[in-house]
């Protein structure tokens, strides 16, 4: 009879050496050939189809996904680094912590979706909020069996992980932490409901349901929208002293002498008007829209969630050790990098963390630029020659991309709005000549269609021929040009847009 190979001596792939059990199913093991310890993780042949395209994708807030096995009779097997360390507990907490950590799980979940990838194990457990060794918060893939209330219904009927299953996920994991315990297995029927189980603001209700909806024809199922509301949502509540828990001035920084217990550990699983001006723009509400590009936002800070919810921690290997208690601390915006490292933003700024996420990945230098003016400047040539300045302090490649974009300066501009304005003053622009086109409402098109993920060629087409008449009308100094634009620009500002989708 063949030796079973995850045990402990066992030798997974002629490499991975089993050292132990890691619990619930999971293996500590060693690599053989980097000497590294990992983790093997059996999982479903689905499963498997899913993470496979994960292997080698890096990212600061990620548990790596290094391989995946086939072990015959004994069944796929992921094979993961090892993070040990608190996870997220359960519990009801503020709407701000509780956002955040939803928009910090989203921007690991999205990084393995551009790939391909899905995670199908989101949960309270697999986020270690205080990794050993690791400076932020890290997304494992551990413990696979999760709770019924983070599974679609539609994958507990017959499908498998997806891009679908991980937003339902995220809504659940935001449920659990609004409401103090996960969602109805089979969705949330009203956004009555979610009222009655102590939701107060609407908005976060009529999140909540449209991404956990019962009714399979209205639930969401792009963490983009839900990205983008969350984002916008936490930019604009930020401070809120409205918001119960969360105080209007911000409490002292934690020492270190004085961090909370850890809780729980994880298993180790190895973001006036002029005639032609843009109009301003009430924000639309969540449910019409289904698509759209994402904010990135980094992980929650470890001590802000351990402080709200000390318990006890269990390392791996070790007998768990008894933890001092600790009075739950609140946590004000001002004290937490809300973006991942790639956005190049200041901790505090709020106007930039938004904007970071309607501009190509390192557009914008660290620390950020003074960006309080994109929501009130009417002077389209200052406008122009501000955003300008904004983008040319980012990474060589989008600096680059940037100084290409000529008149179509302003189309960024108008896609920043779209996304971080709820009500812009209009851009002041001269009267269109006899025959023209004004291009004030081109541009406003142009910002919602890519705010929205819908394709920009009909309305980006309308904006060309604005500006194009514009200059040959002798316009074209009020837009802050000597030229009609070219296509160069216009493809600059495709590419612009491309790298805008994918952030």
């Amino acid at each position: 009879m063949t030796e079973p190979v995850l045990a402990p001596g066992g030798l997974a792939a002629g490499r991975f050496r089993v050292e132990g059990d890691a619990s619930a199913g999971a293996w500590l093991a060693r690599d053989e050939t980097t000497g590294a310890a990992v983790v093997l993780v059996p999982i479903e042949a689905a499963e498997a189809a899913a993470l496979r395209p994960a292997i080698g994708i890096t990212h600061p807030h990620l548990a790596a996904v290094l391989d995946v096995l086939d072990l015959g009779a004994e069944g796929p097997v992921l094979v993961t680094e090892v993070v040990s360390g608190p996870v997220l507990q359960g519990g009801r907490t503020p709407p701000l912590v509780a956002v955040r950590a939803a928009l910090r799980v989203a921007d690991c979940l999205s990084a393995i979706h551009q790939h391909g990838a899905s995670h199908a194990a989101v949960g309270l457990g697999a986020l270690v909020i205080e990794p050993e060794g690791r400076e932020a918060p890290v997304l494992t893939h551990f413990p696979r069996h999760r709770s019924p209330s983070y599974t679609s219904p539609a994958r507990r009927e017959s499908g498998g992980p997806s891009e679908a299953d991980d937003t339902w996920a995220v809504g659940a994991l935001m449920h659990e932490c609004l409401i103090g315990e996960p969602p109805p297995a089979d969705g949330l029927a009203s956004v009555e409901a979610v009222a009655g189980a102590g939701v107060e603001d609407p908005t976060l209700r009529e999140l909540l349901v449209h991404t956990l909806n019962a009714d399979p024809a209205k639930r969401s199922r792009d963490l983009r929208t839900l990205k983008r509301e969350l984002a916008r949502w936490f930019v604009d509540h930020a401070g809120d002293d409205s918001i119960p828990g969360v105080p209007s001035a911000p409490p002292p920084p934690l020492p270190a002498s004085q961090a909370p217990p850890p809780a729980q550990t994880s298993a180790p699983p190895v973001a006036s008007r002029a005639p032609s001006a843009m109009p301003p723009r009430k924000r639309s509400k969540l449910v019409p829209v289904l698509a759209g590009s994402a904010i990135v936002f980094g992980l929650l800070a470890a001590w802000a969630v351990s402080a709200l919810r000390p318990a006890p921690v269990v390392e791996v290997g070790r007998q768990p050790a008894a933890a001092e208690p600790a009075a739950p601390s609140a946590v004000e915006i001002s004290e937490v990098q809300m973006v991942t490292p790639s956005a190049s933003v200041a901790v505090g700024n709020q106007q930039a963390t938004c904007v970071a996420g309607w501009v190509p990945p390192g557009s914008l230098a660290s620390p950020a630029p003074e960006l309080g003016w994109v929501c009130t400047e009417t002077d389209p040539k200052a406008a122009s020659k501000k955003l300008g300045a904004a983008l040319g302090g980012g990474s060589g490649e989008t600096k680059e991309l940037a100084a290409k974009l000529g008149w179509y300066e302003l189309a960024a501009l108008a896609v920043v709005r779209a996304g971080c304005c709820v009500e812009e003053r209009a851009l002041v622009l001269p009267e269109p000549a006899a025959g023209c086109q004004a291009a004030g409402p081109a541009l406003t098109q142009v910002g919602t269609d890519v705010q929205e993920g819908k394709p920009i060629e009909d309305s980006l087409g309308k904006l060309t021929e604005a500006f194009t008449c514009a200059a040959k009308a002798g316009q074209a100094g009020a837009f802050g040009r000597a030229a009609p634009p070219t296509e160069a620009e216009t493809k600059a500002f495709r590419d612009y847009v491309a790298k805008v989708a994918v952030h």
